[in-house]
């Protein structure tokens, strides 16, 4: 609201954009720019969104296993409660999960399924899969891990290889220039949990992460 309709900045505002990855939020800023309210907003970027996961969960599994598999995971994603919860908040969980499991499906059904070494379409598809898992890493954070997921399987199966071919460097690249806009906040970001930015974690990474939560995450592991 404050890019959108050019209101005051509240004092709490840095403390969101070192916290929290800014593409989403400008998606909404140009939205809500051009006339779209609260209701087009949740629409477009939330439950359409999570619709489109449920598809591309039956396609993925699908290509994973069979149409049977991927019936049975888009039901369950479906009906999943957390999953519903999400697709009716203004939050980045639905739009994140949605570039993942698109990263994901390209990856797999257009690139490594069919995979021909020198096949010009699985370059195509390769650097689609990374350029969406970077808007996936860019939408929430902890997405990111589907990009890692990607780079540890082509290591894993290529080996010494992978380094030999200008794919994965020409996706890196990609990947890159898709992140390029976005570098700031990820300075922010890490600017706030070291405790060194504007209204950042007033003991730091170490304390507030490390030492406060670590404690409460072996518990229940323990507990389990």
């Amino acid at each position: 609201k404050v890019w959108a309709l050019n209101l005051v900045i509240p004092e709490w505002f840095s403390w969101f954009t070192g916290m929290r990855p800014l593409f989403l939020p400008l998606v909404w800023s140009i939205l809500m720019k051009i006339g779209f309210g609260e209701l087009g907003l949740r629409f477009f970027t939330e439950l359409l969104p999570a619709l489109g996961t449920i598809f591309l969960t039956y396609y993925l599994g699908k290509e994973l296993f069979d149409k049977k598999i991927g019936l049975i995971a888009s039901s369950i994603i479906s009906f999943n409660w957390v999953f519903m919860f999400y697709s009716f908040r203004l939050l980045t969980d639905s739009p994140a999960l949605m570039f993942a499991t698109l990263s994901l499906y390209f990856f797999w059904a257009r690139y490594e399924k069919p995979f021909i070494e020198n096949k010009k379409e699985s370059l195509f598809y390769l650097c689609l899969a990374v350029a969406l898992g970077v808007l996936a890493f860019m939408t929430r954070y902890a997405v990111g891990t589907v990009v890692f997921g990607i780079a540890l399987y082509l290591v894993l199966t290529r080996n010494i290889r992978l380094f030999k071919t200008s794919k994965p460097w020409i996706a890196l690249l990609v990947g890159i220039f898709v992140m390029s806009p976005y570098l700031i906040t990820i300075f922010r970001a890490v600017a706030f949990y070291q405790g060194t930015g504007s209204g950042a974690m007033s003991r730091g990474f170490a304390y507030e992460v490390i030492y406060k939560n670590l404690p409460n995450f072996l518990g229940h592991f323990g507990m389990i």
